[in-house]
């Protein structure tokens, strides 16, 4: 579902509680998704230079390198005096071509940094404008590297993270409520039972140990577990 079919589902369902604090989630989206862009494009133009940079100053420091080189093989006509002036100026352009070095490959290092929290923080509040909650409850629900947690045109996918069991995932689901719940996972929601979910059976005091392997979570079953009994906000 695009942004403006979830802008027409939400105006057409009145029973909708804190369908204001939606729409106020759906437009700090559309008014700070581009100023995030922007930043982040900065941040990228930024580490180009500083790479840029960085070649020159791997040229320069060559340069030198290639002189001090020279001047240690050219003894003739020159005593020990001004050949070891010579070594020292030139020891020390490298020693300092060297730091320059290191300075720019830290500040690339930086920017790389900030792009990746840019593009996190953007990741982050697309989430917030999907499902309406505030940004800074979401690390409950991302609390996991940015690259397991992706947003899709028809919702949030988080069905690796389901199927693995996760701790973030079942904590942030208790803060849910259905309607919620309902706009993050309608596929779930629409299948879900209604009733109270059964109690496990327990095998008899005698019983031996079952040998059958244990199945592989599904995705929808555990997500259906995790929004079963969840009470409807009034």
């Amino acid at each position: 579902m695009d942004l403006a079919a979830a802008l027409a589902a939400i105006q057409n369902c009145d029973t909708l509680p804190n369908r204001a604090d939606i729409f106020a989630a759906v437009n700090a989206e559309i008014n700070g998704k581009k100023a995030i862009e922007d930043e982040r494009d900065r941040v990228v133009q930024s580490k180009a230079e500083i790479l840029n940079e960085k070649k020159k100053l791997q040229v320069e420091k060559d340069k030198v390198q290639r002189l001090l080189d020279e001047a240690i093989s050219d003894v003739e006509g020159e005593s020990i005096e001004e050949k070891s002036g010579k070594l020292k100026a030139l020891s020390q352009k490298v020693a300092e071509l060297e730091k320059a070095k290191v300075e720019a490959e830290t500040k690339a290092t930086e920017a790389e940094t900030k792009a990746v929290q840019l593009e996190q923080g953007l990741l982050y509040q697309r989430v917030a404008a999907k499902v309406g909650a505030d940004p800074d409850a979401l690390t409950k629900l991302v609390n996991l590297p940015s690259d397991r947690l992706s947003i899709e045109d028809d919702g949030v996918s988080v069905w690796d993270e389901a199927k693995a069991n996760k701790q973030p995932l079942k904590e942030y689901a208790k803060t849910l409520g259905e309607w919620q719940s309902r706009a993050i996972f309608p596929e779930v929601v629409a299948t879900a039972p209604t009733a109270p979910t059964q109690q496990r059976s327990q095998p008899a005091p005698n019983a031996p140990p079952s040998s059958t392997p244990k199945k592989e979570v599904n995705a929808t079953s555990v997500l259906s577990g995790l929004y079963t009994g969840i009470p409807k906000k009034a």
